[in-house]
């Protein structure tokens, strides 16, 4: 059994080296091309393309990073000379610089929704990674900075399935600022989607608890009994 778990490991290992390859010739393609067309009707989207294959590249190496840290962690156990490395964070930097410019010049990209959703997404997972006390002014700036191109991207695009998921995430964290009556407006946008939508429930759920936190208890316990 050790023989065969081995193998597998060494197979799963070979299979992400080539994945690793392959992105890594993918992202060198990528950035040559937007080189030599900045402004082709084609670029906005391998910006796009980009952008992902950076964020991928991120959430795999803070994988990694994090069974490191554990892997040393599980040492210092027995031998407290040992220093733990700081605590990986993740590093969405170059998708972050990439949407942001596909944002400011290519407003009318077919995707742009997408864009912004995305841009919001790594400013709010860089927000909640940060937990030491001293990092509080900086979490601040990053949820503040997630909130402004959310409501950016529910004010331009209120028709898109990414405006739901934006408004969603509004919503919470409104909630969470204790502003209930902000957060109301976001979790009901949600619900408005209809019951269709993945979110719905959700969303009812905490637009009920945001009627609930209210002093709006009738409305809330409504909502409740609609789950």
């Amino acid at each position: 059994i050790a023989e065969l778990t081995e193998g597998f490991d060494n197979r799963l290992l070979e299979l992400r080296d080539q994945q690793e390859q392959r992105r890594r010739l993918a992202i060198m393609r990528f950035e040559g091309f937007r080189r030599k067309y900045p402004s082709a009707d084609y670029t906005p989207h391998v910006m796009y393309r980009l952008a992902q294959l950076y964020f991928q590249q991120a959430e795999e190496r803070y994988i990694l990073d994090g069974a490191e840290y554990e892997r040393i962690e599980l040492l210092q156990a027995d031998d407290n000379t040992i220093e733990l490395p700081p605590f990986p964070q993740k590093d969405y930097a170059p998708s972050i610089a990439i949407y942001r410019e596909i944002v400011r010049d290519f407003p009318d990209y077919d995707f742009i929704e997408g864009a912004l959703y995305m841009l919001g997404f790594c400013y709010t997972e860089l927000a909640v990674g940060l937990s030491d006390p001293d990092d509080d002014a900086r979490q601040t700036e990053l949820f503040d900075q997630a909130t402004a191109v959310f409501r950016q991207l529910v004010d331009e695009h209120p028709d898109s399935r990414a405006a739901i998921e934006a408004n969603f995430r509004l919503g919470n964290r409104y909630f969470l600022l204790a502003d209930v009556e902000m957060a109301i407006e976001y979790f009901s946008r949600v619900v408005d989607a209809g019951p269709s939508d993945p979110q719905y429930d959700d969303g009812l759920y905490w637009l009920a608890w945001s009627h609930y936190r209210n002093n709006s208890r009738e409305q809330g316990l409504r909502y409740f009994a609609q789950l």
